[in-house]
């Protein structure tokens, strides 16, 4: 049940956000961001109190001080090992449009901020994106999704069917963003803690906002 309902909450959050609520019409980026990181939080909240009310509290959804240091060290060593399969799979997803005449689909936030890099000196767009962001998607997708397919099916298709749904989640780049939820789900298999996947998502988006941001105009 809790797996249903945070993963249509999530759905139903993606498909509104970036909306006017009374118009329909396209909001401002700053405001898109905005927006992402109001709805995180509520999520991310909700979720608090959820497992609060029925269970054991945050500890649930895999948040422990366990050997804390030495989660967060491995998540970022596994991260400085694992950049350059995201430029691979970058260049993989180019290719195969080059060969079918297609344009690689990129995320659309991430092209509205390249057309704007100023917003990216504003502390609370930075705050969302590279805090808000990651927090309330590994809650929803590692916290509780994954950790409900790690008891009810393999541990390899538990991995590659919550990627499948994260990328789907997200609306571009999509090679990309795959091998990225392969290794936060992988993290998060093998580390039981959630702490992992979250120091490594919170660095990945902290690290594309600096390159946007550093990227010629």
């Amino acid at each position: 049940m809790l797996v249903v309902v945070f993963l249509g909450a999530a759905v139903a959050s993606a498909a509104a956000l970036g909306l006017d609520p009374k118009s329909g019409a396209p909001l401002p980026v700053r405001a898109q961001v905005l927006q992402i990181g109001w709805v995180a939080l509520a999520i991310a909240a909700l979720l608090w109190i959820w497992t609060l009310r029925f269970g054991d509290g945050l500890a649930d959804l895999g948040f422990t001080a366990r050997r804390l240091g030495a989660t967060l060290l491995g998540a970022l060593a596994f991260y400085a090992a694992w950049f350059p399969v995201q430029f691979g799979a970058t260049a993989l997803e180019s290719g195969v449009c080059e060969l079918l005449q297609r344009a690689p689909q990129e995320q659309s936030l991430v092209l509205a901020l390249a057309s704007q890099p100023g917003l990216l000196r504003d502390p609370w767009v930075v705050a969302c994106l590279a805090l808000a962001g990651p927090v309330y998607e590994e809650m929803v997708f590692r916290g509780v999704l994954l950790r409900w397919l790690l008891a009810v099916a393999p541990a390899g298709v538990a991995v590659a069917l919550d990627a499948a749904l994260f990328c789907a989640f997200h609306n571009g780049g999509f090679s990309t963003v795959f091998v990225l939820g392969v290794a936060l789900a992988w993290l998060m298999a093998r580390t039981r803690s959630i702490a992992a996947p979250i120091c490594f998502h919170v660095v990945h988006n902290g690290l594309t906002l600096l390159l946007i941001a550093r990227a010629p105009g």
